[in-house]
């Protein structure tokens, strides 16, 4: 069994003095750390400052069983496993104030600002999206089996499930199976001399990948649409953004390799010659 737990946590703060309100009009952009995007900066009236903290939760649980078993000239090696991932981004808040008595303050004294002073200033609570709470839970197994060190063969499943996807699609089958046959220790190749090591493989296998979709890839959002007119006044409007997927899924990739290993001059050279088909599908349907 193997427990993992990461934590970390980010504390930022950034403040302006009223030198730079001179400069609203202009455009002056932030720069964040990536992934975070740059945007323009409001440096406020008698001075800005911003303050945010953040975590990030790592929780990872593996369990598995081995069980190998030698009899004769056969040798097996089987494997059964579950995994659990939790993980939570972006746990936290952000605010903004304007409106300091002096210059010297900063992010540290929101409480002395006076924001609502200036009609036209909206606190800065951060970007949507920041949080973010995601699952992944896999069940596994794989066999091998080896017949004196000639006949080899391997195969495994795997079962795993991802809350990022839609609620009919969030679980994922990923099959491989692979054989191989050393050539060298047939009884033909006993009196040849050209050959240390030759084997000729073959195999199939599906991965699935997860990776560039987040909490809210296939879930409905409800944002702002800007505004509208009604009984004389342009008035906010706020409405859906973005339609829920429940059939978007896992991306796959398929591929299928035949190859030859081979060793030559008494170990001195070495070298593979490999063929594979690879297939990739992204079903991002609705």
């Amino acid at each position: 069994m193997n427990l993992s737990y990461q934590n970390s946590t980010s504390l930022h703060g950034e403040s302006y003095d009223s030198y730079y309100t001179q400069y609203n009009s202009a455009n002056f952009y932030n720069n964040p750390e990536p992934p975070a995007v740059h945007s323009i900066l409001n440096f406020g009236t008698n001075g800005s400052a911003l303050r945010n903290t953040y975590q990030n939760t790592s929780k990872i649980l593996e369990t598995f069983l081995t069980w190998n078993r030698e009899f004769g000239d056969h040798s097996i090696n089987a494997v059964i496993g579950y995994s659990w991932q939790g993980n939570v981004f972006g746990d936290g808040f952000q605010a903004s104030s304007t409106n300091f008595p002096v210059d010297n303050i900063g992010y540290n004294n929101f409480a002395l600002s006076n924001p609502y002073a200036i009609p036209s200033y909206r606190v800065n609570f951060g970007p949507d999206g920041v949080y973010q709470e995601t699952r992944l839970i896999s069940d596994f197994a794989r066999l091998n089996y080896n017949y004196k060190d000639k006949y080899l063969f391997q195969g495994s499943i795997r079962r795993d499930g991802s809350s990022v996807f839609g609620a009919n699609n969030q679980w994922g089958y990923f099959p491989s199976v692979g054989v191989a046959w050393r050539i060298n220790q047939e009884g033909f190749m006993q009196n040849q001399d050209i050959f240390t090591d030759l084997k000729l493989r073959a195999s199939y296998g599906v991965t699935g990948n997860s990776s560039g979709f987040n909490a809210y890839t296939a879930q409905f959002i409800s944002g702002s649409l800007g505004t509208y007119y009604y009984n004389g006044v342009q008035t906010a409007s706020y409405g859906p953004v973005q339609a829920t997927n429940p059939n978007l899924q896992w991306e796959k990739t398929a591929t299928t390799n035949l190859g030859v290993d081979f060793t030559i001059l008494k170990g001195k050279l070495n070298g593979s010659i490999e063929v594979y088909d690879k297939h990739y599908r992204n079903d991002l349907r609705i």
